[in-house]
């Protein structure tokens, strides 16, 4: 998306939350906030500059501002396929082994270092403690 894009979206919305219409820029907005104020009651007092919303140069920095922080935010998020390699798998954080029901089912792909790993050859039964000779000989 384009800045310009992402700039007149969020005036789009902006406007709407101040109950304008869409307007092109921030300045009409603004400038339709501050006439509903002022034709609503006797002009006794002034509203106060904080209830209008911003300016059209004002609010572009923030959004800009903002739009970087989204990017720099969605940069740093972990997409790795391995679904117990973040803190988001609920087994690794309790410090347990993942099962069936886990995301990765408990399978060889699992990352959660609490998942015990048993060999192929452990889980046949084959293994060398099988293979102790305890006759009385």
């Amino acid at each position: 998306m384009v800045m310009d894009e992402v700039v007149q979206e969020a005036t789009h919305f902006v406007a709407r939350c101040y109950g304008c219409a869409i307007g092109e820029n921030m300045s009409s907005t603004r400038y339709k906030v501050w006439i509903d104020k002022t034709s609503k009651r006797k002009v006794t007092s002034i509203p106060k500059l904080k209830s209008l919303p911003p300016t059209s140069e004002a609010f572009e920095q923030n959004v800009k501002r903002a739009h970087y922080q989204v990017i720099r935010c969605g940069c740093a998020t972990d997409h790795s396929d391995q679904p117990c390699a973040n803190a988001r798998c609920m087994c690794g954080t309790a410090q347990m082994s993942c099962t069936f029901f886990c995301g990765c089912h408990g399978m060889e792909e699992c990352c959660n270092r609490w998942t015990k790993k048993v060999s192929t050859t452990e889980e046949n039964g084959d293994s060398d403690a099988d293979d102790v000779d305890l006759s009385d000989d």
